[in-house]
């Protein structure tokens, strides 16, 4: 009685392990996913000057492509490297910071101030009311 029990025993975890084994699925090379929009850095500020609840909608947590002059370039409080770009205006405070993929920073280390580029990446709205920023960024060509 006792070794039909145990066999039994044996059985059920032998058939709970086999269940539970995860299958290999050979992952899909998949399309590179599309920005919900394209726009210049200056669009962008201006949305966001306009309505920055309304521009948060639209724009929050989703890929966007934007264009425009380097303003900036370096590394964020954590290390984080990042270029930011300006508006067409010299004394507006505003900008969009675009914190880069490390394959994007071996790019941005042979840019320069004033360098048009195209960048694309994940908009996080804004913080504190002014900084705009972007995660995530790789540059377009």
């Amino acid at each position: 009685m006792k070794s039909i029990c145990v066999l039994g025993v044996i059985f059920s975890l032998l058939f709970t392990a086999a269940c539970n084994r995860s299958s290999r699925v050979t992952p899909v090379a998949s399309q590179p996913a599309k920005p919900v929009a394209t726009l210049t850095s200056d669009d962008l500020i201006a949305e966001y000057q306009k309505n920055s609840l309304g521009a948060d909608q639209k724009f929050k947590g989703q890929l966007v492509e934007v264009s425009g002059k380097v303003g900036k370039i370096g590394k964020g409080l954590m290390g984080a490297p990042f270029v930011s770009l300006g508006t067409a205006s010299e004394d507006d405070q505003f900008g969009v910071t675009c914190y880069l993929t490390p394959a994007a920073a071996d790019e941005a280390a042979k840019l320069q101030p004033g360098a048009a580029v195209k960048v694309r990446g994940t908009c996080m709205g804004q913080l504190g009311g002014i900084a705009l920023r972007l995660q995530d960024c790789d540059f377009i060509k």
